[in-house]
């Protein structure tokens, strides 16, 4: 078991374009926030759940207790998930997996955590999926000290944005190119019509 990184299952978001939680979508009889816990523990690492307070019910029925983290209020949006996620295990890095990248492939997650164990000596402060100018914040690896500095920011209210995106260029990022093969595996469902493409394409 790797001791200095966690892995973390996004499902605290509202889905308020979908109309419905995510998490709780299924694809062959198991919930999308189940597919991401298992992809992700396919490797070796704690893997822990994020949602928000009213999802703490329905999650207590496919996860223990101690695999719910249930969002603080730091911020706003996935930051707030992650910082939370930070602020209880502060010297871990976090493996973040949002669950509604229905499709990715445990190779393709096997790959981001490969390309972290081999650069970890380059001080990046995080590595994240590039999908040709796509950044894709939810689907990487952030390291603990830059997790460190923007939670100092986002408690002296000193940050500007709350998105990720933003978030990101306060860091040195490694950005891991997508196949085309891999493209068509990272696509994020957030609205009911996104679904009814997706079984049109089957």
């Amino acid at each position: 078991m790797e001791e200095n990184i966690i892995g973390v299952v996004m499902a605290g978001g509202l889905s308020s374009r979908m109309g419905q939680d995510k998490g709780l979508l299924k694809t062959n009889g198991r919930t999308w926030a189940e597919n991401a816990f298992s992809k992700l523990n396919q490797l070796p690492m704690e893997i822990i759940v994020s949602i928000n307070e009213a999802q703490k019910h329905p999650y207590a029925s496919l996860f223990h207790p101690e695999q719910l983290i249930v969002d603080k209020k730091i911020t706003e949006g996935p930051l707030n998930g992650i910082l939370t996620v930070h602020s209880l295990a502060p010297s871990k890095d976090l493996f973040l997996l949002a669950c509604d990248v229905r499709d990715i492939s445990s190779e393709l997650v096997n790959k981001i955590y490969t390309t972290y164990l081999s650069n970890l000596s380059e001080d990046y402060d995080f590595f994240i999926l590039k999908n040709d100018r796509q950044e894709e914040p939810l689907i990487g690896i952030y390291l603990s000290d830059f997790l460190k500095r923007i939670m100092f920011m986002a408690e002296k209210k000193v940050l500007a944005k709350n998105s990720l995106k933003y978030v990101l260029s306060f860091g040195r990022g490694f950005f891991i190119s997508l196949d085309e093969n891999e493209k068509t595996t990272i696509k994020n469902y957030n609205t009911p019509e996104d679904l009814e493409t997706s079984f049109t394409l089957q």
